[in-house]
């Protein structure tokens, strides 16, 4: 569930504010939408896991996802299977 949201939200949250403030680039996206997507994957993961308790796994979670997101035009995957697949996989990594 946690991994879809992130998908469904953030790439959401991307694509709006990169589109709309989105003045620098980095790669293929802007940097202000990469950073819409790396905080609003942490507010979305912090949903599902007490942020506080870990914080650290959650940085690093949603830094690996907006990496993956900068990133899957270049490699030519759809990024909506990325997001979610690289979501998921250091979910069970972080929390199992």
């Amino acid at each position: 569930m946690a991994s879809l949201s992130v998908t469904l939200i953030s790439y959401s949250a991307a694509a709006i504010i990169g589109k709309k403030f989105g003045k620098h680039k980095l790669l293929d996206k802007s940097i202000e939408g990469s950073l819409a997507f790396f905080i609003s994957a942490i507010l979305v993961i912090s949903y599902f896991y007490n942020f506080s308790q870990n914080f650290l796994a959650i940085i690093i979670i949603a830094f690996l996802v907006t990496i993956a997101e900068l990133f899957a035009k270049k490699i030519k995957v759809d990024d909506n299977l990325t997001i979610t697949l690289i979501t998921a996989s250091s979910l069970v990594i972080f929390f199992n």
